[in-house]
């Protein structure tokens, strides 16, 4: 069973996501099947379920509740493909299409998306639209949306560590562990980058296609 999601945050782009279970465990803790990451977003927040040709959605004592199209959900609700539900500042909306209307479209989309994809709303990176599992710790995803800001350009160093610690609270082994620790979630073969470059003495940059 296939749980397809939109999700929107406020003023971003929306986003799919496809996960293969009859449950999904939603919150800020990186250990949930969906990560939102907001200080308005409970560690767990929520429990989006499958109930015969529909779903249930279950708030699970969280701090700022779920609301669905407009209205508050108490406990537990019924919920249905198209409906939208909010929880903190994302939107999210179930998607359900004919199989082969879904096969075709996830085609068309997989061959135009990007390789790499660094989400700043969600603090999630995609490869191929996969989200990068387990997700990255807080300094490895700042590390990642540095380069992916710089769109392909080196950044040096010294940039990167005072941009990521702070002046004189880095060196560069520091830098050099984070950086590995970033390949090793990253890269399928880390020991040959595909999206991490390293310049020789002066830094790093990233190739996404």
């Amino acid at each position: 069973m296939t749980i397809r999601l939109r999700v929107t945050s406020n003023g971003g782009q929306g986003r799919e996501i496809e996960v293969e279970s009859i449950s999904l465990l939603i919150g800020r803790d990186p250990e949930c099947d969906l990560v939102l990451d907001s200080i308005f977003v409970s560690r767990c927040h929520a429990r989006l379920c499958r109930k015969g040709d529909g779903y249930e959605i279950t708030d699970l004592e969280s701090r700022n509740g779920i609301e669905i199209n407009g209205q508050a959900v108490e406990r537990a609700a019924d919920i249905e493909p198209g409906d939208a539900f909010t929880i903190g500042p994302f939107e999210l909306q179930i998607l359900e299409r004919p199989m082969l209307a879904q096969v075709t479209q996830d085609f068309t989309r997989l061959r135009d998306i990007p390789s790499l994809v660094v989400d700043d709303a969600t603090h999630e990176v995609f490869i191929k639209a996969a989200p990068v599992r387990p997700p990255l710790s807080r300094l490895e995803f700042r590390l990642i949306a540095l380069l992916h800001e710089a769109n392909g350009a080196v950044q040096e160093r010294d940039r990167l560590g005072n941009a990521i610690w702070g002046e004189g609270q880095w060196d560069v082994n520091m830098l050099h562990r984070l950086v590995h620790r970033l390949k090793e979630k990253i890269e399928a073969r880390p020991d040959q980058p595909r999206y991490i470059v390293t310049v020789a003495g002066v830094g790093y940059r990233l190739q996404s296609d």
